[in-house]
């Protein structure tokens, strides 16, 4: 509030929450209000309680009805960000979005050759964010605490092996199908990181 009383720039809200929903779904390509119609029906079958909700278009698919695949994601706990919100519309600061860590990551993987890449950041107050890109195209993203006294590479190794076990226990990354962890880091973190992170058949790190 005492920030808010004297500047008056617009407020970009980014956010890094566990309480963040994504479903990838193929439906009918449609244009105009059928389109805003079949996207509303969505959201109110997944995301009636929460107005912070996205339709994203990843792409149209080039056979048979040229269906369009959509990703859906929410933010399913509005009240851990209404309260911010409140502040900034009680001081009249004009709000210019709110925007997720893993939407705002798109672009960091765009030039990276990979067909399955999972993407690792980390925020000591938040935990070790994981978001999986499946050619190019974010399909889920989760946030885990990392837990008192482990150490950014133990989290990592664990974490992301979990991860490739759900990957191929969905069959988005095959079985001998390998899998590329960008670990978004400081120069100083990438030492230690380099000394206790092995590439494998599977698993191979790389760092931005």
């Amino acid at each position: 509030a005492e920030f808010l009383r004297t500047h008056q720039n617009p407020a970009y809200i980014l956010i890094d929450l566990i309480e963040e929903d994504f479903r990838q779904e193929t439906v009918p390509h449609l244009t105009g209000s059928s389109h805003q119609a079949l996207v509303q029906r969505k959201f109110d079958q997944y995301y009636r309680n929460t107005p912070f909700r996205l339709s994203l278009l990843q792409h149209r698919q080039t056979e048979g009805r040229r269906d369009d695949e959509l990703l859906f994601s929410a933010l399913t706990n509005p009240s851990r960000i209404s309260t911010w919100l409140d502040l900034l519309l009680l001081y009249k600061t004009p709000i210019a979005g709110v925007f997720s860590i893993p939407h705002t990551s798109t672009p960091l993987v765009k030039d990276i050759d990979s067909d399955h890449l999972l993407l690792l950041s980390w925020e000591k107050e938040a935990g070790l964010r994981q978001s999986y890109f499946l050619n190019k195209s974010l399909r889920f993203s989760r946030l885990t605490p990392i837990k008192p006294n482990s150490s950014f590479a133990d989290a990592i190794a664990t974490e992301s092996a979990r991860t490739l076990q759900y990957l191929q226990s969905l069959s988005l990354t095959p079985h001998g199908q390998l899998l590329n962890v960008h670990i978004i880091c400081h120069a100083d973190d990438r030492a230690q990181l380099d000394q206790q992170l092995y590439n494998s058949q599977d698993i191979q790190y790389a760092y931005l």
